[in-house]
C-alpha cells in the first residue's frame, strides 16, 4: 500500500504543477512555436537491487547487479522550462542470491532480467539558453521479456557443521540457462514511478544529455501463488547519455 500511495503522489504532483500555466513576457515561459520536437538515442548502465524479506533465512542474502540500458528518447517542449518526455527502452534489472548455511546446500544464483519499458515524465528545466539542468518526474510501465540464470550448487554432507567445512562437501556444479517463465508464479508486468536529475547542452540542431535516474517499482515480480510469500520489488539506478535531434530544424 505504501508503494501505491507513493505512486499516486509522485504522479499527481508534476501534473498539478504543469497545469499552472501563467501568461508572461519571459521568453523562457512563452509557448514554443518551433524547435520543440526532439528525437534521439540513449545508452547507459544500470544497478538494480531487490527489495525482499529473507525472514528466518539468516544465512541468505540478495545483492545488486549491473546491466545495460538503451532507448529512443522523445521530448516535446511546451515552454523552455516545461516538456513532456517519453523513452521506449530496453533495461536490464539483475540481482544475485547467496545461501551459506552450512547445514544445507550452498547456493549461489545470478539472474539477468531483460525488460522492455516505457517511462513517461514531465520535465522541468532551469539554467541558461544552452546549458540547462533538469528534473524528470513520472511513471513507467514495463514487460519482463526474458531472464537468464547462472549459478553454483554444492551439496551438504551429514558431518558438515560450519562454514570452514563447506569446501569439504560434495563436488560443486555450475549451470547457465534461460529461465522458463511460470504463468502461475511470475508477474511479467511491471509499473512504478521514476525520477531523473540531469544536465543538457543545446545547440541549434540537437542536444546532448547526461542523466541519473531512479526507478521505483510498485508491482511484485511474483503473483500471489503461495502462502506467506515475500514480495519482490525492483529498485533500479541508471546512468545514461543521450543525443536528441531537433526534428523542426531545417
Amino acid at each position: 500500500m505504501k508503494r501505491v500511495l507513493t505512486f499516486c503522489f509522485l504522479i499527481g504532483l508534476p501534473v498539478a504543477i504543469a497545469a499552472q500555466e501563467t501568461p508572461t513576457k519571459d521568453k523562457h515561459l512563452k509557448p514554443h512555436s518551433k524547435d520543440n520536437i526532439f528525437l534521439g538515442a540513449s545508452l547507459g548502465f544500470t544497478y538494480n537491487t531487490l527489495t525482499y524479506t529473507t525472514g528466518y533465512r539468516a544465512f541468505s542474502k540478495y545483492s545488486g547487479g549491473v546491466g545495460l540500458t538503451a532507448g529512443v528518447p522523445f521530448q516535446y517542449k511546451f515552454f523552455e522550462w516545461l516538456s513532456l518526455y517519453a523513452e521506449p527502452s530496453y533495461i536490464s534489472k539483475s540481482y544475485s542470491f547467496e545461501r551459506t548455511d552450512p547445514n544445507v546446500n550452498y547456493t549461489e544464483r545470478n539472474w539477468t532480467n531483460h525488460y522492455v519499458q516505457l517511462p513517461i515524465a514531465v520535465q522541468f528545466s532551469f539554467g541558461s539558453e544552452r546549458l540547462r539542468g533538469f528534473v524528470n518526474l513520472g511513471e513507467f510501465t514495463g514487460f519482463w521479456a526474458a531472464s537468464h540464470i547462472k549459478g553454483v550448487e554444492q551439496e551438504a554432507t551429514t558431518n558438515s557443521s560450519s562454514w570452514e567445512t563447506l569446501q569439504g562437501r560434495g563436488m560443486p556444479y555450475s549451470y547457465s540457462e534461460n529461465v522458463q517463465f511460470d504463468k502461475e508464479r511470475d508477474n511479467r508486468f511491471e509499473a512504478g514511478v521514476w525520477a531523473g536529475l540531469g544536465l543538457r547542452y543545446e545547440i541549434p540542431f540537437c542536444m546532448f544529455v547526461w542523466e541519473a535516474r531512479y526507478y521505483y517499482s510498485i508491482t511484485d515480480m511474483q503473483k500471489d501463488y503461495m502462502i506467506n510469500q515475500s514480495p519482490r520489488y525492483n529498485n533500479t539506478l541508471t546512468f545514461q547519455f543521450s543525443v536528441l535531434f531537433n526534428l523542426n530544424r531545417k
